[in-house]
């Protein structure tokens, strides 16, 4: 037993006293860059635009999304019984138009403060309350 631990330890000794040489040892050093040569970049300085004119801005999250045409509609008759019994759900819930007008507004009056807190923010009057200014 105690001559595998000294063998293990005369092992890890030759390991860790050997001495290993980096990368930059082995290289011979390169000279610096030449900053006077001119740089090829791949940027042209125009912008690209996959599919020009079909550009849309953002949507206003206060609209639903346009499906499509009356032949993208699927009519209330053509629903399976469990496809209308998720469909009643969503549909028969009481108070529920009140809920979410509240969020919406909500979000509105949030977004028109921060609007008005970024401007503040840009033009550098972050404290407009003591300047005398209301928001």
């Amino acid at each position: 037993m105690r001559t595998i631990v000294i063998l293990t330890c005369a092992v890890l000794a030759s390991v860790l006293i050997k001495p290993s040489t980096s990368r930059s040892e082995t290289e011979a050093p390169s000279a610096p860059p030449d900053s006077s040569a001119p740089v090829d970049e791949p940027i042209t300085g125009q912008a690209v635009t996959p599919a020009p004119g079909d550009e849309t801005g953002p949507h206003d999250p206060f609209t639903p999304y346009d499906v499509g045409g009356q032949d993208a509609i699927w009519p209330y008759g053509d629903l399976t019984a469990n496809e209308r019994a998720v469909v009643d759900h969503g549909r028969n819930q009481a108070g529920m138009d009140a809920i979410n007008n509240a969020y919406g507004q909500a979000a509105k009056e949030l977004a028109a403060r921060a609007k008005a807190e970024a401007a503040a923010a840009q033009i550098g009057a972050e404290a407009l309350d003591t300047l005398g200014v209301v928001p």
